[in-house]
């Protein structure tokens, strides 16, 4: 008795935990395990207001008094960030309820087979459980290892960020942790397809049981289906699967299929090797739990450091090879009082994708045809660009031949394929995004088309004022037009963030004012309508082809409001931005 005083601080009254439960209702119901049901709520506790998770005993399945008195001295001396806390316990009026931290992410075995689970935080899972069981072999603070001898998906419990928690000790064994292998002779307990075969053939517990389980749940993460299965392949353990399409090298045939995209062949290996280890039969050769670790987050940073460079390489570049000279206009600005004229010649003959790493190496020189560089995968049809004719602001199709149905951001003349693409190497990609990092770089990696090492910003100002005398020869709103098509094609050969685009355009605009705020009419000094101003900003996020999220699009609106002069009629236009978008300049 001397050992259950030892507890009683630990004692939750069971009328409390009935109000708590809603007296264990079916609204508060969350699952049923080996132990019993499940029940959630909130319980007053030391000065909380806190949910909990209470585990009421059923004799029924075979569980009783023992196993819950081994579950509280476990999880009151052992404590982990990757054990599940125990709060507290009621042994009152008949009944044995043990109290948890509320986790509300349930068991991982409820996820095996979801999409919504990535590989990332599969991983992430699986390294959280192996450290929770490290632990419980090596607890460091005491001479007492826990041989856990009830691995299993459904014993590994997840919190709201997808921590991993192990669970259910009940019928977990102690040992003498100053051995290097331990035995305890007893009854073979545990889940069928994941109890280690040794220890069901002779009765023999090693620490190395629980790794054998833990190697089961490991392929249950990657194949994302329970070990015990009614499967195709008439093999009903998943270990025996999946240790034999190992040894064949057909492993990919098995992993989950919304996984087969996200994991890296590498962190593949390393995953699925471990996993492999941890089945062995001689337990000799399973690897240390400690070891488990190791190699799951090696395996995980060989993971990250994939997606790292796959973002890097995430955006492909396109070099089209041109049957004859391509030819575009050097200044955009020079626009005729009749019509607008501009022409790109070019019959695309042979097209290489390459990274961005590929690009770097790249030179620029191909002896054969001129290049025009794009990035692939943005869907800009050149032939369907809109572009605006005439100093009278009028409106129509570009007759431009479709080059690539990408955003064209390079172009070269032919006696410009010796030249350095772009100072590309001299240009930090982490540049990129700090925008005064760029506009003091003399190689910023955008580029206008006749010269792709000018400075953008001063090529922008340069391009607008050229542009910006068609409005003020008028005076009349429409004649914005080509100075800010202008703003929207330097823009739009950008290789930017949406963030980044957003901030540049108001850079841009800010940049070039006056003349840009204002409009003179009959001698009178008037800021641009809201509904320019929301047309405008419609136009530019349309052609960038980018969805913007709202916060930014609410800062945009903000800093043109102050341009506009009236931010309370923008605001009100804003809403109507979509018929805006079909309105011509001609007809503001």
């Amino acid at each position: 008795m001397s050992s259950i005083k030892e507890f009683a601080h630990l004692k939750i009254s069971l009328e409390a935990i009935k109000l708590a439960t809603n007296n264990f209702g079916d609204s508060c119901y969350i699952s049923e395990g080996g132990f019993g049901k499940v029940y959630k709520g909130e319980l007053f506790h030391f000065g909380d207001q806190i949910m909990v998770a209470a585990k009421r005993l059923d004799r029924r399945f075979g569980q009783g008094t023992p196993e819950f008195w081994k579950e509280i001295m476990m999880l009151s001396r052992y404590r982990h960030e990757n054990l599940v806390a125990l709060l507290g316990f009621c042994d009152e009026g008949g009944e044995n309820i043990l109290v948890y931290e509320y986790l509300p992410n349930q068991s991982l075995d409820k996820y095996l087979s979801s999409s919504n689970l990535s590989w990332i935080q599969r991983l992430n899972i699986c390294i959280g459980a192996a450290c929770g069981l490290e632990y419980l072999h090596n607890p460091g603070d005491t001479t007492q290892r826990v041989l856990h001898r009830d691995m299993k998906s459904s014993n590994i419990l997840l919190d709201k960020n997808w921590n991993a928690k192990i669970s259910d000790f009940g019928l977990s064994k102690l040992g003498p942790a100053n051995q290097e292998f331990t035995f305890l002779i007893t009854h073979a307990v545990g889940t069928p397809g994941y109890c280690d075969p040794l220890y069901g053939d002779t009765g023999f517990l090693t620490k190395e049981s629980d790794v054998y389980s833990f190697g089961v749940i490991l392929f249950e993460v990657l194949c994302g289906r329970l070990c015990v299965s009614n499967c195709d392949d008439n093999r009903r353990f998943l270990s025996k699967l999946a240790q034999s399409c190992y040894e064949e090298k057909k492993l990919q045939t098995v992993v989950l299929d919304c996984l087969q995209e996200q994991i890296y062949p590498d962190c593949l290996e390393m995953f699925s090797k471990t996993a492999y280890q941890c089945l062995h039969k001689d337990h000799n050769e399973r690897p240390l739990v400690a070891e488990i670790v190791k190699q799951l987050k090696d395996a995980l940073k060989c993971q990250v450091e994939y997606m790292v460079e796959k973002e890097k390489k995430f955006i492909f570049y396109t070099a089209f090879y041109a049957e004859v000279n391509m030819h575009m206009h050097d200044e955009l600005e020079q626009v005729s009082s009749n019509n607008y004229e501009e022409s790109m010649d070019m019959q695309i003959i042979q097209h290489n994708d390459m990274s961005e790493e590929e690009l770097k190496a790249y030179d620029g020189r191909d002896p054969r045809k001129p290049v025009l560089l794009a990035i692939k995968g943005q869907i800009y049809d050149v032939s369907s660009a809109r572009m605006f004719y005439g100093a009278g602001g009028t409106y129509g199709e570009w007759s431009g031949k479709d080059a690539s149905r990408a955003i064209a951001k390079f172009s070269f003349e032919e006696e410009d394929l010796n030249s350095d693409l772009t100072g590309l190497e001299k240009v930090e990609l982490e540049a990129l995004d700090d925008w005064d990092i760029m506009f003091r770089s003399k190689y910023v990696k955008v580029g206008s088309i006749e010269n792709p090492k000018k400075n953008l910003p001063a090529w922008i100002y340069k391009k607008f004022k050229e542009k910006s005398h068609y409005y003020k020869k008028s005076h009349r709103t429409r004649h914005i037009a080509p100075a800010m098509e202008c703003i929207f094609q330097g823009l739009c050969w950008l290789h930017i963030t949406p963030v980044g685009r957003v901030d540049l355009f108001l850079y841009c605009c800010q940049r070039i004012a006056p003349p840009l705020p204002e409009y003179r009419h009959n001698n009178t000094t008037t800021f641009l309508p809201a509904t320019t101003i929301c047309y405008i900003l419609s136009k530019f996020l349309k052609l960038c082809m980018y969805n913007v999220f709202h916060s930014e699009l609410t800062r945009a609106l903000v800093a043109m409001g102050s341009i506009s002069g009236d931010m309370k009629h923008l605001q009100d236009n804003w809403s109507n931005s979509n018929e805006a978008s079909t309105t011509t300049f001609s007809d503001v």
